[in-house]
């Protein structure tokens, strides 16, 4: 299937190009960008080719636009001026970042909207992944099978490590984190929405909320409140596929495993980390949550050398070979020419 078309209209070609360069690198896997430089080019173009999202900015605006095809206009706003109130209308002078943000945000809720019209259910697949064993590549293969699922599908990826270090990995500084979004979505329920999709990050196609950064408020949170997050991201998020990063240090651990749709949960074969699987699986049994084992499936790498420390990288790792293989075989997922 070809992408939809995004459409960047602007005069001012420094400004253009920036922009552009970001909004490649956000939706490349979603849309393919068109860039014009006057609402000529741009009207031209939309009679052969239905475009999705038209981003407008002020100076290039005519009101030759109100013929053009297209299922969404955004108006990059220069003045403030109102100049057409039918047309949603953001700030130009902000982070590339945000803009694409609340772009985003705003068109995944009308193309919500509009599946729920036409009576399409969304199917969120939440897959979590966890094993009480450590130093099992886990974190690393959840990256990997999200960047994987991410080049066809919208994916969120959440860790709940209580020492993720992401903020030196993925070489970015954090304003806000997992505990804020959470905070948030507490106090302030009218504006949540809006909130939450300006802290979402992505890497590589794979959208992500920075984690927790101090472990003490990590598990300060009930398993109450994380099932009431969870179960609002997969209404309002506009997501394929959640991929849940999962510690002990998590309230709540084996209420959020029976919401997922599948469980992974990465072994080792010495004699101690079988022992570790062992009491995992009989707790399971004890405490009536055999629907988890049933789902899970348990699997345990070779061992790998030169796990890149960049997570840029990963996807040509050793370990990108048996990412590829989980996901045809229990997720139907393949990637295209791999």
């Amino acid at each position: 299937m070809s992408k939809k078309i995004m459409a960047i209209c602007d005069r001012e070609t420094d400004y253009a190009n920036r922009f552009q360069e970001y909004v490649n690198r956000k939706v490349a896997f979603s849309f393919q960008v068109q860039m014009f430089s006057t609402p000529e080019q741009l009207l031209q173009f939309s009679k052969s080719n239905k475009i999705e999202i038209t981003i407008l900015s002020e100076n290039a605006y005519t009101e030759a636009i109100n013929e053009l095809d297209t299922s969404h206009i955004v108006l990059l706003s220069e003045t403030g001026t109102v100049i057409n109130e039918a047309l949603f209308m953001i700030s130009k002078y902000q982070s590339s970042e945000k803009i694409i943000h609340e772009i985003l945000y705003v068109y995944g809720k009308s193309d919500s909207h509009q599946k729920q019209k036409k009576g399409l259910s969304k199917n969120v697949k939440m897959l979590g992944i966890y094993t009480p064993i450590g130093r099992c590549l886990q974190t690393s293969f959840a990256l990997l099978l999200g960047q994987f699922l991410g080049r066809k599908n919208r994916v969120l990826y959440l860790n709940f490590e209580p020492f993720s270090g992401f903020g030196k990995f993925m070489k970015r500084e954090y304003q806000t984190d997992i505990i804020d979004m959470m905070y948030l979505m507490n106090q302030m329920q009218d504006k949540f929405s809006a909130k939450m999709h300006s802290m979402i990050e992505n890497v590589n196609g794979l959208d992500y909320i920075p984690p927790a950064f101090s472990f003490m408020d990590l598990s300060s949170i009930s398993g109450e409140k994380w099932v009431q997050f969870l179960e609002y991201m997969e209404r309002e998020g506009n997501y394929d596929y959640i991929i849940l990063d999962l510690s002990d240090n998590v309230q709540g651990l084996l209420s959020i495993l029976q919401k997922c749709y599948k469980v992974y949960t990465l072994t080792r074969e010495d004699g101690m980390s079988m022992a570790k699987i062992d009491q995992y699986e009989r707790l399971l049994q004890t405490l009536e949550y055999q629907d988890i084992l049933q789902k899970t499936k348990q699997f345990a790498f070779p061992q790998m050398k030169n796990i890149p420390m960049e997570v840029e990288q990963l996807p040509y790792c050793d370990l990108a070979r048996f990412v590829k293989a989980i996901m045809k075989e229990d997720l139907n997922e393949e990637l295209s020419g791999t």
